[in-house]
C-alpha cells in the first residue's frame, strides 16, 4: 500500500508539472497560430502565381510604374510570358492625379532628407518635390 501511494503521489506530482509545462507553452500557442497564417497566406499567393497563366479566364491588372522602367518592364514580362500577355499603357488623366502614387528621387546628398518630405506630406503629382529645398535647414 506505501509503495502505491508513494507511486500516486509521484504520478500527481508528474501530472502537475505537465499542466505547468502545458501552461507555460500555452502563451506561445497565439504566435504559433500567427506564423502558420502569416505562412499560408504566402504560399497561397505563390500558388496563384505559379497558377496565374494556368487559368482558362481572362485576367486584368492594373498598375502604377516609372516611366524610367516602363521598357525594363516589357521585356521581362515578355521573357517571362511570351506573347501570352497584352500590355497596354496609358497617359495618366488629370483628373486621376490625385490617385498616382509618388515616388521621390533626388541626387545621393539630398536622399536622406526624403525622409523629412514623407514624414510632413509628399508632393502631389503634378507638385515640385520639396526635398532639395528643405535639406538646408536640417
Amino acid at each position: 500500500v506505501v509503495d502505491l501511494d508513494q507511486e500516486n503521489m509521484q504520478l500527481i506530482t508528474e501530472k502537475e508539472n505537465i499542466i505547468a509545462s502545458l501552461q507555460d507553452s500555452k502563451k506561445y500557442l497565439i504566435d504559433l497560430q500567427w506564423q502558420i497564417d502569416y505562412i499560408l497566406s504566402i504560399y497561397a499567393r505563390q500558388i496563384s502565381k505559379n497558377n496565374f497563366l494556368c487559368t482558362p479566364h481572362l485576367v486584368a491588372l492594373e498598375g502604377w510604374i516609372e516611366e524610367t522602367r516602363i521598357l525594363y518592364f516589357i521585356k521581362v514580362m515578355d521573357e517571362h510570358f511570351g506573347h501570352s500577355i497584352y500590355i497596354y499603357e496609358s497617359e495618366t488623366l488629370t483628373d486621376n492625379q490625385d490617385e498616382i502614387p509618388i515616388k521621390l528621387t533626388n541626387h545621393s546628398l539630398i536622399e536622406p532628407f526624403e525622409l523629412l518630405t514623407e514624414m510632413y506630406a509628399l508632393p502631389k503629382y503634378y507638385e515640385k518635390d520639396p526635398t532639395p529645398v528643405l535639406a538646408p535647414f536640417y
